[in-house]
């Protein structure tokens, strides 16, 4: 399985990105890096330091945007500290302005002989949406899109209505719906519920490696930040997803996204209905994605810990 992660590195994606680069049966093509939790720059540091620690020096980081595409964002800060890790101190970044452009490296890497590249977004989708509209051909190298954005039912994290992913930029979520890619929806209805148990930790922590090190620092500090939450995966579920779908039950609905309203702006708006009578003149333009409507809690959690601990 041949995997690109567009990633907004902080503690959660750090996760994905160590299963990621654990998964014996998934070559990690390439990591691209966007503005969101924190801006473009650092980001790229992150991540660039976590492939250090891991020993991966050899995936291709690229540089992407550091603005969504038309109003302006300002980098989710509140989540993990300015510097997108929390607590964790890591070594080894790259120079951000070393980098190539992330849509450089994601032309590339879909343009290589082969399978077909499934991408794993966990930040937001500027990136995507860019290389769609500069490079629209790609459409027919991407195997599918797995997204953490968005909710079905549980409403937002960065306001009452939107998931703080989609809100940083909603026009490229809009844009990725509507591509006509196979996009699998990761949202606030499933992204808490995985965690890990002290034992987990424990076992992470004993592991040989620098891996399982890296995965139980992070995991201490997201349930030290987050008291209530545990040590939760995160972004780190929508990997596991990505790599074991059958773990998901996973539900074909249409969705759109609110680009205008002064209230919920960004919000994923999931049409559940099991009818649907029309609902306007542009009822047929709702795009159908594959949304994550519930999930194998246990399941996920197993499979992140033992791929970072045995391999897989």
């Amino acid at each position: 399985m041949r995997i690109l992660a567009d990633m907004d590195t902080g503690l959660d994606d750090a996760l994905a990105l160590t299963y990621l680069a654990h998964r014996r049966d998934v070559t990690l093509c390439a990591v691209t890096c966007v503005s969101g939790c924190v801006d473009v720059d650092t980001v790229s540091r992150n991540t660039t330091a976590v492939l250090a620690t891991l020993g991966r020096p050899d995936v291709p980081v690229g540089r992407g945007s550091a603005r969504p595409l038309t109003a302006a964002g300002a980098p989710a800060e509140w989540v993990f500290g300015p510097g997108g890790m929390g607590d964790v101190e890591l070594s080894g970044a790259a120079d951000p302005a070393d980098l190539p452009p992330a849509l450089e490296v994601m032309r590339r890497t879909l343009a290589q002989p082969g399978p077909r590249t499934t991408l794993v977004c966990t930040g937001p989708l500027t990136n995507v949406a860019l290389l769609l509209r500069a490079y629209p051909e790609v459409v027919h190298q991407v195997e599918a899109v797995y997204v953490m954005g968005g909710s079905a039912v549980a409403g937002g994290n960065e306001t009452p209505a939107a998931e703080s992913n989609v809100l940083y930029d909603p026009e490229a979520t809009d844009i990725v719906l509507r591509s006509g890619l196979p996009v699998v929806l990761y949202g606030l209805d499933v992204f808490t519920r995985v965690k890990a148990s002290e034992a987990d930790i424990a076992e992470l922590e004993n592991t040989p490696g620098p891996g399982g090190g890296l995965a139980a620092r992070i995991l201490r500090d997201l349930a030290a930040r987050f008291a209530t939450r545990g040590a939760f995966l995160g972004d780190a579920g929508v990997a596991v997803i990505a790599t074991e779908r059958a773990l998901a039950d996973i539900r074909r609905l249409k969705v759109a996204v609110e680009l205008h309203g002064r209230y919920t702006r960004g919000a994923t708006i999931v049409d559940r209905r099991e009818t649907r009578p029309p609902h306007g003149d542009h009822a047929d333009q709702w795009p159908f994605v594959d949304v994550v409507w519930d999930l194998d809690d246990t399941g996920v959690v197993s499979h992140f810990v033992k791929t970072i601990t045995r391999g897989k």
